[in-house]
């Protein structure tokens, strides 16, 4: 009997990789929604950032495809809890290595609607640390969405990991260099809102009116948002 070639049904990926099974289709996707969810979290961070970042990288057409719209919901009193959770199991893994950790974002106001994603801030004290951290992160805890800052210098790395196994990506974990001016920006307009709530509610009513005009077009909302945040930093420098 003649051997005959062996087919394999499937498709190849971009990169050329055949993918033949269901379990690699939805690795590849997982890939693929990760690398989305880094670059939409990235345009996000950029708004309270006071430095001009790289231009985000098109990463592929499946990730351009794949943009998640911007969903604010009410504020939620679970969210301060999330955040204590998380940062014990962090500090039990970089503790010896981070300076603090911190909660960042909306999340991390009382009262103050968001979109459903823990923002935190660990401070370390440069990126040969932040390296260590997200190897020992991705090891322990299944963090993933490995997003380098190269064009920052005291901005290192976003990383993202989930708080339910079938959820996208609820904890969003910035790795920046201790009480540089990144760390502190950040946490002055935490601050703010904390102890301004009618300033929260304008925010919190922004973002809304924001969400439902641009939808997907994240880097537009991130934009559109920057003036209020521009003008919450100045207030609290003068």
């Amino acid at each position: 009997m003649n051997s005959r070639p062996e087919y394999r049904a499937g498709f190849a990926d971009r990169n050329g990789k055949l993918i033949t099974r269901g379990s690699d289709i939805a690795t590849d996707r997982k890939v693929t929604e990760a690398k989305a969810g880094a670059q939409d979290d990235r345009l996000e961070a950029k708004a309270v950032c006071p430095y001009r970042l790289p231009k985000v990288k098109e990463i592929g057409v499946g990730v351009r495809n794949m943009k998640r719209p911007v969903i604010v919901v009410d504020y939620n009193p679970q969210w301060p809890i999330i955040f204590e959770e998380e940062k014990a199991k962090i500090l039990d893994v970089i503790g010896h290595k981070v300076v603090a950790i911190e909660h960042i974002g909306s999340t991390s106001v009382p009262g103050l609607g968001a979109k459903p994603i823990i923002d935190m801030i660990a401070g370390v004290r440069d990126l040969a640390e932040a390296k260590e951290c997200v190897s020992l992160l991705q090891r322990h805890l299944g963090y993933i969405d490995i997003t380098p800052e190269p064009g920052h210098s005291e901005w290192f790395y976003c990383i993202g990991n989930k708080t339910k196994p079938e959820e996208t990506n609820t904890i969003h974990l910035h790795l920046v260099k201790y009480d540089s001016d990144h760390w502190k920006k950040h946490l002055l307009f935490r601050d703010f809102l904390r102890a301004n709530p009618d300033a929260a509610q304008r925010y919190y009513k922004l973002k809304k009116e924001l969400a439902e005009k641009y939808g997907t077009d994240r880097e537009a909302y991130t934009d559109a948002k920057k003036p209020f945040v521009d003008s919450v930093i100045d207030q609290t420098q003068t």
